[in-house]
């Protein structure tokens, strides 16, 4: 019996034993690894093979993106996996690394919400998780996470407001939530958070005014509020954070004045993006003591008076836009810039006088009162500057020969001034312009054979000038999508190759003595040149080709005749009354164009190109044309020093004049000008739309009761139409104007604008053949 009662208690010991060593060692060995493995099955997509460590024969001590700390061995502190391409949801078992300090998952496809078992992460201290998809709200449960000082949730799609319970975070050092779906208004809490030395809030949809409380940070450096729907003034106090380097409250609806003395309160400032508000008064001349700024956008504004900072003071300066303001004085004042500057624009303002010889980097001046000619200084032009915009004002004099020198230009617009002479021979040494415009001038002499150098140029204007001579037969070889010669005087025999073959792509008109081209050109035939002084070859030679081209004239006839018939057979239903056609698929139009093989291409440039098809319905077969267009591409021209937005001029949104980087509102912006275009058949580049008009102010002053006036006679030749006709192509044009805001925060979004066009569907049937077809 003794040994019963001796063993019992030793079992009771060892018992208690191995409880003690499995309870104390399984967090140590167990825990994080489960949580890790959980992490990892709630990844649905790993293309980069960012996990494949992460298995049985690897301790997760060594799987990729994982670090566990020295001194408490087997327990994880961080996890860091960003950029890795990874697609899935966060496990809320993330909420048992209870060591981890450390988790950054930015730049990958997580989707749902952010768990609140994050908030179980006491040790935490930086959360990054931006650009991804994540939904939902902001988690209040990491009001617990005392030690965080990094919390970054920007480009995803959360919503609600910014929870008060934030303002637990007492140690918060950095709050990214910028680019989200958040309500409401900025909480007066913030001010308290007296850490903060970065506070980024911009395009989140946040309303109401800027607490003053934010005046608290006296620590705040970056300050990026820009982008939402504020109103009121910026408070005076936050023009004393003496520590801010970036002040970014652009695209708000911000108003008042600068203080004057703001270049002594913010002597640390770099950057100040105050465009796109309601601000007035005058650009403070303190400006100038503000030694370390680099960039300064304030755009689209409403500043009066003259532009006094003087740039000589400003080395560090890079950019300075100041478009769509009300300054004006002597354009002198602008002289003597930095030579780190390489944008500055001041377009749409009242400013005169003569450029200055040190025009540096004046590369848009558009739309002022500048008189004078243009400085042989031209030529100190940056090598960095991609753009030369002096088009509308009273420029006179010649075009000086030192234009040659601009290597890296991609863009020079010279129109609508009085500019005199020859077009400089030099131009061809341009040799990376797409774009040249000296339209609307007294230039005169032929045009330089220099400029076959130009290879990918796209875009040029010579028009209303005194230009004369041939049309270069080098033209035809040019990916040109646009050319304009009208009222010139030029003559002779009009190419009908490359871009000559596109009646919409030319304008020639003007020109008295041209002759030949395509036939939809309307030009006279050119006289053809005795090659014989033989009399009697003349006798027969006069009658034969006489005849010949009689023959031929009524060929053409017949065959114009019986083309506009058919013409007319085709096109006797409005446009959006052909769903079949409106349907196509992308495998459609890759048989229409042979797969766009090089035989169906009819034209191409860097912004585009054009394929011819057949289409086959039914029994008919219908010739198209399907345009594959390249809008808002960041791309790089010849050299690394020269960079520029390239889209199809007149598509692109404003706000890449300053220098933003393609989104989602360009996009937006592009389509609501092509829907114009389409029901209107006027293009944004017309001629007709000078000065302030333009193609979005020309059909929203329409819209109430002029629309027939406006859109495509296309649409006239339906017979028979009600009232509901006309609403239907109100209700797209409608969608067409607020797609093409200037403002990007006035612009409908893409899915708004699908759920228009769903309901203009529902709401109006339109009748093709005698069947009820929706649009």
């Amino acid at each position: 019996m003794a040994t019963p009662f001796i063993s019992t208690p030793f079992l009771i010991l060892s018992t208690l034993f191995i409880l003690l060593t499995t309870t104390s060692s399984h967090p140590n060995n167990y825990t994080d690894l489960e949580a890790l493995l959980a992490f990892k099955k709630s990844i649905h997509d790993d293309q980069q093979h960012a996990l494949s460590s992460w298995n049985e024969t690897t301790h997760f001590c060594r799987w990729n993106g994982v670090t566990c700390s020295k001194k408490h061995p087997n327990r994880v502190i961080s996890v860091i996996l960003w950029s890795q391409g990874l697609v899935g949801s966060l496990s809320p078992h993330i909420g048992n690394l209870s060591f981890l300090r450390i988790i950054d998952l930015q730049n990958n496809t997580f989707s749902g919400p952010i768990p609140q078992e994050i908030g179980r992460l006491r040790r935490i201290r930086v959360v990054e998780l931006g650009n991804n998809f994540l939904g939902g709200g902001i988690p209040s449960n990491l009001s617990r996470c005392m030690n965080l000082y990094y919390l970054n949730l920007v480009s995803n799609e959360l919503t609600g407001g910014i929870v008060p319970e934030i303002a637990s975070l007492v140690n918060l050092q950095s709050l990214g939530l910028s680019r989200n779906m958040l309500s409401g208004t900025i909480p007066p809490f913030l001010g308290n958070l007296t850490d903060l030395f970065r506070l980024s809030l911009s395009t989140c949809s946040l309303q109401g005014e800027i607490p003053e409380s934010i005046a608290r940070l006296r620590k705040m450096r970056l300050l990026i509020i820009g982008d939402n729907d504020l109103t009121g003034s910026i408070p005076f106090s936050l023009y004393n954070l003496t520590s801010v380097e970036v002040f970014a409250f652009a695209f708000n609806r911000l108003h008042g004045n600068i203080p004057s003395d703001i270049g002594s309160t913010l002597p640390k400032l770099r950057i100040l993006y105050l465009h796109s508000n309601h601000f007035t008064g005058a650009l403070p001349a303190s400006l100038s003591n503000s030694s370390q700024i680099e960039r300064v956008a304030l755009s689209m504004n409403s500043f009066t008076g003259n532009i006094l900072i003087d740039f000589t003071r400003l080395s560090a300066l890079e950019k300075f836009l100041a478009e769509y303001n009300r300054f004006n004085g002597d354009i002198d004042s602008i002289g003597n810039l930095s030579d780190h500057l390489f944008l500055l624009t001041v377009r749409r303002n009242q400013l005169s006088g003569i450029i200055p010889s040190s025009i540096g980097n004046l590369v848009d001046l558009s739309y002022n009162n500048l008189s004078g000619s243009i400085p042989p200084q031209i030529s100190k032009l940056s090598s960095i500057a991609v753009v030369l915009n002096l088009s509308h004002n009273v420029l006179t004099g010649t075009i000086p020969s030192e234009v040659g020198t601009l290597r890296n230009l991609a863009a020079m617009d010279l129109s609508y001034n009085r500019l005199s002479g020859t077009i400089p021979t030099s131009l061809g040494s341009c040799v990376v312009l797409s774009s040249l415009r000296l339209g609307r001038n007294a230039l005169q002499g032929e045009i330089p054979e220099s400029l076959r150098d130009l290879r990918g140029l796209e875009y040029l204007d010579l028009s209303h000038n005194n230009l004369s001579g041939l049309i270069p037969k080098f033209l035809v070889e040019f990916h040109l999508l646009y050319l304009n010669l009208s009222f010139n005087v030029l003559e002779g025999d009009v190419p009908t190759l490359g871009v000559f073959r596109n009646e919409s792509a030319i304008s020639l008109e003007g020109n008295q003595d041209l002759c030949g081209g395509i036939a939809a050109l309307n030009l006279s035939s050119c006289p053809s040149s005795p090659k014989s002084n033989k009399k009697g070859l003349g006798k027969i030679l006069v009658p034969t080709v006489v005849g010949a081209i009689c023959l031929a004239l009524a060929a053409c006839f017949c065959v114009i005749i019986i083309y506009k018939r058919r013409t007319l057979q085709n096109v006797g239903t409005p446009i959006f009354q052909l769903p079949d056609i409106l349907r196509l698929s992308y495998g459609d139009l890759l048989n229409a164009t042979n797969g766009f093989l090089e035989t169906n291409l009819v034209g191409a440039g860097r912004f585009g190109s054009v394929y011819k098809g057949t289409i086959n319905d039914d029994d008919e077969q219908t010739d198209v044309a399907v345009k594959v267009l390249n809008l808002n591409n960041l791309s790089s021209t010849q050299g690394s020093s020269s960079s520029a937005i390239k889209g199809t001029i007149g598509y692109i949104a404003p706000e890449y004049g300053m220098s933003y980087v393609a989104s989602t509102q360009g996009d937006v912006y592009s389509y609501g000008v092509l829907v114009l275009e389409m029901f209107t058949n006027r293009r944004p580049t017309s001629d007709a739309f000078e000065g302030c008009l333009n193609l979005q102010d020309f059909v929203s002053t329409a819209l109430t009761d002029r629309v027939m006036e406006v859109v495509d006679p296309f649409f006239h030749r339906e017979l028979n139409v009600d009232e509901k006709y006309w609403d239907c192509i109100v209700s797209i044009l409608r969608i067409g104007v607020r797609c093409s805001k200037q403002l990007p925060r006035d612009r409908m979004s893409m899915t708004e604008v699908v759920n228009d066009l769903k309901k203009i569907r529902n709401v109006f049937p339109v009748y093709r053949n005698g069947r009820n077809v929706a649009l």
